[in-house]
């Protein structure tokens, strides 16, 4: 269990292995989660652990070093993900005091995406989920709200 506190950002961290995103670059990746009223946002990537607040994310390697925004991922290696998210606010689907809920989503604009002059992968709403090859993933954090 964690402290969780109303509007305090609770970084949640989580190991992936990317192997379905094989060859994209970091700094293509996009994390995705739906808020209450079921609207897709992208979080916003950062390129420091520092840096990480409230809708914002990093990806590490398990030794905690930084990936570059410019490496590509490589199948069969551990990453970290870690995650701002205030409780009870707009990214947290429980109403609860002191529990987050975070359904989310990682993924990268699919190559015929980018490659055909189209929409580029960007897309608003929820079609936005037919042009990404994602990875689900719900983050649960329960705990103690402090006093």
């Amino acid at each position: 269990y964690a402290e969780v506190e109303k509007n305090k950002t609770t970084v949640v961290s989580f190991n992936l292995l990317l192997n379905d995103l094989e060859g994209v670059r970091a700094g293509d990746l996009v994390l995705i989660k739906l808020d209450k009223n079921g609207n897709a946002k992208a979080l916003e990537q950062v390129s420091s652990v520092g840096d990480i607040d409230h809708g914002r994310y990093v990806i590490t390697y398990e030794n905690g070093t930084l990936v570059g925004e410019g490496e590509e991922i490589k199948g069969e290696t551990p990453y970290l993900i870690a995650i701002g998210i205030n409780d009870q606010s707009d990214f947290d689907w429980d109403d609860t005091p002191g529990v987050i809920v975070d359904p989310l989503t990682l993924g990268a604009p699919r190559n015929d995406d980018l490659d055909d002059g189209g929409s580029g992968g960007c897309d608003a709403g929820l079609g936005l989920f037919g042009l990404f090859a994602l990875f689900g993933a719900i983050v649960m954090t329960k705990g103690r709200k402090s006093a």
